[in-house]
């Protein structure tokens, strides 16, 4: 039996990506003391399927920042989005 085993380049997959977003988030505290409370960054694509639609795929990553025990969380997201002609 044959495995066939294949890796995409990094130009590949850089090229597929269609979205990225950073985020910083600021907490304005009762004490009027603020500092930043968490981040989350973003990476995501779409592929067409001409005749069947557009389907999204996105993956997030969000953290607390200033915390003695930070949460993180991981985040896979779908979109899949159909338009009806006239």
């Amino acid at each position: 039996m044959k495995l066939t085993y294949y890796a995409y380049p990094w130009s590949f997959l850089i090229s597929q990506l269609k979205q990225f977003a950073a985020e910083i988030f600021n907490r304005f505290g009762a004490d009027r003391e603020s500092h930043f409370s968490k981040y989350r960054l973003t990476l995501g694509t779409e592929y067409n399927f001409k005749k069947w639609g557009t389907l999204e795929a996105y993956y997030r990553i969000e953290s607390e920042i200033n915390e003695s025990d930070p949460t993180l969380l991981n985040i896979i997201g779908l979109k899949y989005t159909y338009k009806i002609k006239n």
